[in-house]
């Protein structure tokens, strides 16, 4: 049992609805229920009768009302009252990263901070593209770099680096060594795409819809060194950025620019109207006052 899952069960008894509760928290329903499932498995018992259209609180689901209040406002009271002073959290910072941590630098950008800021400690993890958002709402982290496509009222962004999207091509390719290309002169290959989790593959599929096509897809993951390896096998092309193509340092392939270009950010992404910790706020601070970077080729 966790004061999160017991402050959402709150919250769902107060609105009538796990949809309006999930908007209030800016969560999915989905994930929203995975949490109420993880309550319910505590307490033993179903907490909400979801038979009807408008959900109502169980036997238990009522018993644990006046229990769950207390204990809310007891962690709530005892938080309020820790002060920076004494608090030794507001030196730490948890940052939550796409994985892409090698690729951009983030690690080198965390020890300059570090160096900086010898007091503050960092505590990194990777996790995929479609899984930060959700856990930057309930709080899991501070700060989370991530390519932060739609906005959201409930975050606010600042920008750490702008690359571009490059064609992927096996060195024997017709194209491979011009200096860029029209996406449209690559409709009839098989591509080989980073899969949804990576939030690349919407990208790459708008740019080739915007292109005239369809593309004719044989291949999906979610390690772009794997891709890379099989274009220059020859085995289909890709679309990928040029950050994460240039990592691999692999001779075999070319990169070539798409004409007109299409760009992509790394944010490194907060919620908004919440009290940031002192270490999370020097952070933000710090990548913000450094101009972000435009990856040419």
């Amino acid at each position: 049992m966790e004061i999160t899952q017991l402050k959402e069960f709150l919250i769902i008894a107060r609105v009538g609805t796990f949809s309006k509760a999930a908007q209030e928290l800016y969560i999915s329903q989905a994930t929203l229920s995975k949490h109420i499932m993880a309550l319910e498995k505590s307490v033993g018992n179903t907490l909400f009768d979801r038979t009807t259209r408008s959900i109502k609180l169980t036997a238990t689901g009522n018993m644990l009302i006046p229990y769950a209040e207390k204990i809310v406002a007891h962690n709530d009271e005892f938080f309020s009252k820790l002060t920076p002073e004494n608090d030794a959290d507001t030196h730490k910072i948890v940052i939550f990263s796409i994985p892409v941590i090698a690729h951009y630098d983030i690690s080198q950008s965390i020890a300059q901070f570090c160096r900086l800021h010898p007091d503050y400690s960092i505590k990194i993890c990777e996790y995929e593209a479609n899984e930060i958002p959700e856990l930057l709402a309930v709080q899991q982290c501070d700060l989370a770099f991530h390519r932060f496509i739609d906005e959201d009222k409930a975050m606010e962004s600042t920008i750490y680096y702008v690359d571009d999207l490059v064609a992927i091509l096996p060195l024997d390719h017709p194209a491979a060594g011009q200096k860029s290309i029209h996406l449209s002169q690559l409709s009839e290959e098989s591509f080989m795409f980073l899969d949804e989790k990576t939030m690349i593959l919407p990208l790459c599929m708008k740019a080739c819809q915007e292109a005239g096509f369809v593309p004719a897809i044989n291949y999906l993951g979610h390690r772009s060194e794997n891709i890379i390896e099989m274009v220059s096998n020859g085995m289909g092309i890709s679309l990928m950025m040029k950050k994460q193509a240039e990592f691999s340092k692999n001779q075999f392939i070319s990169m070539v620019k798409l004409d007109p270009p299409i760009h992509s950010t790394i944010y490194l992404v907060r919620l908004r109207n919440v009290k940031h910790k002192v270490a999370a706020q020097a952070f933000w601070n710090f990548v913000r006052n450094n101009q972000p970077v435009h990856n040419e080729i």
